[in-house]
């Protein structure tokens, strides 16, 4: 009982704090509190949240359009007349996140941090971050690069309030899709990880540690750092699959040979290495080096049309591509 004599108070701060730190138009139907949707934490909730980008150069103008956004509010800081923020829950959202040929970014909607009265009574302190139900679609003309996820479970652990800190997450996606240069390279593949990522806020860099990752029937893990810079990206990532099938890689293959793949049987183990190292501006002043290692043992291929099996595959296979145009 005790918290909800807080309630005016906390929904009264957090709708002035959302007009004065975003710059879009910020609407939603309710702004409530509980105790019981993700209990035992005290929560904040908004329904049917909508945020809105008008700028002209956005083909979406809605960013976030979701069913209920909640924040967990640490319950002994309003003891102390404070509100303290230390979880984020989204539940059943669409994100169109979009960036213009120029690099400007519709998600782009903070306005410059000023202290005021209610910026200092009000703490971020992000612990937790709960996703569910949530569909992303991402679409960066400067570089032509398209994914869209649909049905996003995740969780993540980790104090999102500082500059550097581990970020633990599990992440489930029903359906993956990306593309680059118009091209289809994934479609419709599920997603499940287990990724701890150290992330350098300041310097937009994410760090990948420890990861094991499964697309649709494929295993590997990668390690290695991805960073946003100006006018492109900087990455130097490894990936790898030991001890795994040749099927199970080929159930990868682009979506103009699903049909090739399904009319064929494969067996065989498979070690894969993949690197990519360098920048990739969209300039093209810069371009990535990309290499791969692949080992193939006891391999055997069987095609509908082909009469006779395709057996006892040993591959031995190395590659490099330098300046890589993507």
């Amino acid at each position: 009982i005790v918290p909800y004599l807080f309630k005016d108070q906390i929904t009264d701060k957090l709708e002035s704090l959302a007009n004065e730190k975003i710059d879009a138009k910020v609407s939603f139907d309710e702004i409530g509190l509980s105790l019981f949707k993700h209990f035992p934490a005290l929560t904040v909730y908004a329904k049917n949240v909508n945020v809105v980008n008008k700028k002209a150069q956005f083909a979406s103008a809605n960013v976030v359009k979701a069913e209920r956004v909640s924040a967990g509010v640490n319950f002994y800081s309003l003891l102390k007349g404070k509100i303290v923020l230390d979880a984020v829950y989204l539940d059943e959202a669409d994100l169109n996140l979009e960036i213009d040929s120029k690099g400007h970014a519709n998600f782009n909607i903070l306005k410059p941090s000023h202290k005021t009265a209610d910026t200092a009574q009000t703490e971020f302190n992000i612990k937790r971050v709960v996703i569910k139900k949530t569909n992303i679609s991402y679409n960066d003309r400067s570089t032509f690069l398209k994914f869209k996820v649909q049905d996003l479970n995740y969780k993540g652990i980790g104090d999102l309030s500082a500059d550097l800190f581990d970020l633990n997450s599990n992440v489930k996606i029903k359906s993956f899709d990306f593309s680059l240069n118009g091209v289809d390279y994934v479609r419709s593949k599920p997603i499940n990880a287990e990724i701890v990522t150290y992330i350098d806020a300041k310097a937009h860099k994410f760090k990948f540690e420890r990861n094991v990752i499964r697309i649709k029937n494929f295993p590997f893990s990668f390690n290695g750092y991805f960073a946003f810079i100006k006018g492109g990206y900087d990455f130097d990532l490894r990936m790898q699959s030991k001890n795994s099938t040749l099927e199970e890689m080929l159930s990868l293959v682009p979506p103009a040979y699903d049909r090739w793949r399904e009319e064929m049987t494969i067996t065989g183990n498979i070690d894969f290495r993949i690197f990519a190292k360098g920048k990739y501006m969209q300039d093209q002043s810069e371009k990535p080096v990309v290499s791969a290692d692949l080992q193939i043992n006891n391999g055997a291929i069987t095609y509908k049309k082909i009469k006779d099996p395709l057996k006892d595959i040993n591959i031995s296979a190395k590659a490099q591509v330098k300046d890589l145009d993507i």
